[in-house]
This record gives C-alpha cells, sequence and structure tokens, in this order.
C-alpha cells in the first residue's frame, strides 16, 4: 500500500517527475485509484491536474484507462479542459481513445467543460472548443440543469465558434 501512496505523492503537487519515473515500474496496477481522495481519480487525472504532461504521456503509452470516471463521473479528457492544459492535450487524449461525448455526474461532455471555463477568458479554451467539436462533441447534450454547450456559448456571446461544426436541429 506504501508504494501506491508513494506513486500518487511523486505525481501530485508536491512530487517531481523523477519520483515519478523512478516508481512507475514498481507498480503491478496501472489503473489504481486513489481511494484516500474523494474524487477517486487515477494517476492520469492527478498529472493532469498537476501540469505533467510527461507523466501523461507515459501513462497513455502504458495504457492507462484513458475514460476512467472518477467519483464525479470526470474523465482525463474533462479534467485537461477544467485544468486549462493546452490543445496538444486534447488532442493527444482524443488521439490514444478519449471519449468526447462522456458524461459526468450531472450530465455534462467535455464540451461543456471547455466552454464553462471561457467565463475566465482563458486563451487555450477557443482551441479546445474546436478540437471538441471536429472530433464529433455533441454541443446539444443537455445537462441535469437543461443547459447545452451550445447554450452556454451563446451566453457568452462566443456561438460563432460552433457554426461551422453544428447543423440546425428542427
Amino acid at each position: 500500500m506504501a508504494i501506491i501512496k508513494d506513486i500518487f505523492d511523486a505525481v501530485g503537487y508536491f512530487g517531481s517527475e523523477e519520483d515519478y519515473f523512478r516508481l512507475i515500474d514498481t507498480i503491478k496496477d496501472i489503473n489504481m485509484v486513489d481511494e484516500e481522495n474523494s474524487l477517486k481519480c487515477n494517476i492520469l487525472q492527478i498529472a493532469i491536474a498537476q501540469n505533467r504532461f510527461n507523466v501523461v504521456k507515459d501513462l497513455i503509452k502504458r495504457g492507462i484507462d484513458i475514460n476512467y470516471q472518477n467519483a464525479y463521473g470526470e474523465t482525463a479528457l474533462m479534467r485537461s479542459v477544467f485544468y486549462q492544459r493546452p490543445v496538444e492535450w486534447t488532442r493527444l487524449l482524443i488521439e490514444n481513445g478519449a471519449n468526447v461525448n462522456t458524461l459526468d455526474r450531472h450530465k455534462n461532455n467535455p464540451l461543456w467543460y471547455a466552454v464553462i471555463m471561457l467565463r475566465g477568458k482563458y486563451c487555450y479554451y477557443y482551441d479546445n472548443i474546436i478540437e471538441l467539436l471536429k472530433n464529433g462533441a455533441d454541443p446539444y447534450n443537455v445537462n441535469i440543469y437543461g443547459h447545452t454547450p451550445l447554450s452556454l456559448a451563446s451566453e457568452m456571446d462566443v456561438v460563432e465558434l460552433f457554426e461551422p461544426y453544428i447543423q440546425t436541429r428542427k
């Protein structure tokens, strides 16, 4: 059990990539979950939260479950756009099988996460929105509150980002 805590600590806030690469070959299950954390994140989700791109690439190469959902139903792709990671992260995750239409516990898809983060006017999100749409993210997905990524984009006056990728529904 100590090695599991060590690997999560290595990827975490006070850890380092050097610690991760020293420990990763000692674990038996790449898909282990941090049971001590209420979110129940896997190593990939923690690496994304801590902005460790080299670790993310290594975990994907090792075959981690890229579509694992934590206690809130969030996937690596959702956390990547939520944590304002560059579009290269989004592309990497999608190219390696990330589902662009997985729903969290509130029925939000990764596109919703990308659009909601525009409230802070972060530069990466325009690219992430376009990348998600190009790869089939559903702009019409209705969450439990009755909102869609497209309605949210309309409220934020950025619906023009969606126009090349959407069709009018009747």
